[in-house]
């Protein structure tokens, strides 16, 4: 898993010109330089495979209360470009793959859960009670 071989990015969210990524939003350990460490899966909605990231938020919320922002936006890779034959590409290590499949129109599906955390020790405990383990919000 390469987490820059993607050709969708995201910047994460900000409190005050400060990133939530591992402090509000904690998404699994430290990510490492083999991009390792992200709550992280595959899925495939409608034929389309997608990797999955997501985090916990990093307390319980009293009622009526909100998160701080989760992703701040989400952009298409530098790398990807149109060749000479209308074909969608991106270049990786000066070599130019066509991006099968890809008609220039992204979908970047979100999905957001939330459940009761009393008696729980964590945040993935008390979602994997609630919607069993490796939860997949898109096949069910």
């Amino acid at each position: 898993f390469n987490a820059s071989l993607n050709i969708l990015h995201f910047n994460f969210g900000n409190e005050d010109g400060v990133s939530t990524h591992n402090n509000q939003w904690l998404w699994g350990s430290e990510a490492k330089p083999e991009h390792s460490g992200w709550n992280y899966f595959e899925t495939t909605i409608d034929g389309i495979a997608y990797n999955v990231y997501y985090a916990d938020y990093y307390r319980v919320l009293k009622a009526g209360e909100t998160t701080e922002q989760f992703v701040s936006g989400v952009y298409l890779d530098q790398n990807v470009d149109m060749n000479e034959d209308d074909q969608y590409t991106i270049t990786r290590d000066d070599e130019e793959i066509v991006i099968e499949g890809f008609d220039g129109s992204a979908v970047c599906p979100v999905f957001a859960v939330a459940v009761q955390a009393a008696g729980f020790d964590s945040a993935a405990e008390a979602v994997t009670a609630a919607f069993g383990a490796n939860f997949d919000p898109w096949n069910r």
